[in-house]
């Protein structure tokens, strides 16, 4: 009987030993690579370029909430957006608008003025591609319609 315990014993052993190195083997890595957005122009069609200077790369977390009123300003230098969650809906002085939603990235308008509106609680990474001393961002006075070489419609006419 000792015998018969001893093998039924070692058999569950082994077998236990063998399930369980089967299911501890290293499993190949996975990974994915998908582009999500690629062009030389930004959302409105017209084309960007990169600024004079030393480079520099900035990468910002924006968080806006349900109803937040970016005012109007432009930007002097390639952005990109990916909006992480929300919605954001971004407008020209010429009614021309777009929306960035969940998940979505896009080429923000380059030296073009815009606003946007948080449609929904937003957060979204922007990148921008400037030069050393440069602002991100230049806000839309009356008394300088064209700072930071930003234009409207108007003024490509």
């Amino acid at each position: 009987m000792t015998i018969t315990r001893l093998m039924l014993f070692t058999t569950l052993f082994i077998a236990f030993m063998f399930t369980t190195y089967a299911n501890s083997e290293p499993r190949p890595l996975e990974w994915s690579s998908e582009i999500l957005n690629q062009s030389s122009n930004g959302w409105d069609g017209l084309p960007f370029a990169y600024p004079n200077g030393t480079p520099q790369i900035t990468i910002k977390r924006l968080v806006l909430p349900s109803g937040f009123v970016l005012p109007m300003h432009c930007h002097p230098m390639p952005v990109v957006g990916y909006m992480l969650q929300g919605e954001l809906e971004v407008t020209k002085p010429s009614g021309e608008s777009t929306r960035y939603l969940e998940n979505q990235g896009k080429i923000e308008v380059f030296r073009e003025w815009h606003e946007g509106v948080a449609i929904k609680d937003s957060e979204m990474i922007v990148v921008y591609a400037g030069a050393q001393g440069m602002p991100l961002s230049v806000p839309k006075k009356a008394d300088q319609p064209n700072a930071a070489g930003c234009r409207s419609p108007a003024d490509t006419e």
